[in-house]
């Protein structure tokens, strides 16, 4: 079907701030079930001379921002020290304090790859940065069956006000699966949507962060 997505709403790139947008853009197509990510064999690695281990990733992401370059203000840094690279305008695409979220999904994947939907704390300040993960999925979680891991739940992440209440179960696969997962309206003051696929074995814990 072919289209751009409404960058009035969604940036699609993953954390470019500590990169960069061309260097951290999705690669992507809306079809006529809607947004799918890949990540083809092409696909540059992301912030490959940062990232303890090869990584690459495909997301979106609804609300973005940073300080300004040379800063370590920004979204879910992943290592200490982080310094921004390409300033991001602020823009708040799709950020609410209160409702509820549903999102259907499936994935295909490798054992070396991932697959998540998730809300986090925009970090406009420090404390902002728990997360309300909808689905996480491993790909060397995969059963027979077919069933995976599938991780859902709140990570404290560094928000001394969140409780962590995270962990995976196993469930149906998420080839064809969809949750409902009530946004809460707690300590994060404002959240973004992230969708993302990532190829690689970090399992960090995404500094409240694979769109």
């Amino acid at each position: 079907m072919g289209g751009q997505l409404d960058q009035a709403v969604w940036t699609p790139a993953y954390l470019p701030a500590w990169s960069s947008t061309r260097e951290a853009a999705a690669a992507y197509d809306l079809v006529a079930e809607g947004l799918r990510l890949t990540i083809p064999p092409e696909h540059p690695l992301w912030c490959p001379d940062l990232h303890e281990e090869p990584l690459r990733v495909s997301a979106v992401q609804s609300g973005t921002w940073s300080g300004p370059v040379g800063s370590t203000r920004g979204q879910q840094p992943f290592r200490d020290g982080l310094l921004v690279r390409e300033a991001q305008t602020p823009r708040w695409g799709f950020t609410p304090r209160y409702g509820r979220v549903e999102i259907e999904c499936r994935a295909r994947l490798s054992e070396r790859s991932m697959f998540s939907a998730w809300m986090v704390g925009l970090e406009l300040e420090p404390d902002d940065c728990g997360e309300i993960c909808l689905v996480e999925v491993f790909g060397d979680t995969l059963a027979d069956g077919p069933v995976a891991a599938l991780g859902h739940g709140i990570k404290r992440i560094r928000d001394p006000r969140l409780r962590q209440e995270f962990s995976p179960t196993h469930g149906p696969s998420t080839s064809a699966s969809s949750m409902c997962t009530p946004l809460i309206g707690g300590p994060t003051k404002l959240s973004s949507c992230s969708m993302a696929n990532g190829c690689g074995r970090c399992r960090r814990p995404r500094a409240t962060r694979c769109s």
